[in-house]
């Protein structure tokens, strides 16, 4: 093993010392290759970044359903046991996603689901509670005021 890594060294050495002797000498015949070299890196670096940044900010969010949930929950500012009480109506109401509760308030139909003792008194409340909130109460979202002319 070290008998091949020797030669390696000599060549990798040798090309080294091409290189730095060609700097010195000022050889023109070298910039095209590090102009070149330059190009391919930015562009690299260009391919990479646009890939990040379309994954962080354009990549599928919304066309996962649990992710546009925790999304819609995060907006709204509900807690952990507000969003488990939407996922659970939505089970109970056999809902694809519990995110359509969060669109039409026709869904909700808690008086059925109360009446059929599907669920309990309490359970009644709180969800009462959480399509109050949802419906009527305003979250605060600071806005510029346009200018008016």
């Amino acid at each position: 093993m070290t008998s091949l890594a020797f030669p390696l060294f000599v060549i990798a050495d040798a090309r080294i010392e091409a290189v730095h002797e060609a700097f010195n000498n000022r050889r023109t015949d070298m910039w095209p290759l590090l102009v070149m070299l330059l190009v391919v890196g930015v562009a690299l670096a260009g391919l990479f970044g646009g890939i990040y940044l379309h994954r962080k900010f354009l990549g599928k969010p919304l066309l996962n359903r649990h992710k546009l949930f925790a999304q819609l929950c995060r907006a709204h500012q509900l807690t952990g046991t507000q969003s488990r009480l939407l996922r659970n109506l939505a089970d109970r109401l056999k809902l694809p996603t519990p995110s359509v509760l969060m669109l039409d308030v026709g869904l909700w139909q808690l008086d059925d689901l109360l009446q059929n003792k599907i669920i309990d008194a309490r359970r009644f409340e709180l969800l009462q509670t959480l399509q109050r909130t949802l419906y009527t109460e305003v979250i605060p979202v600071p806005a510029t005021q346009p200018a008016v002319s």
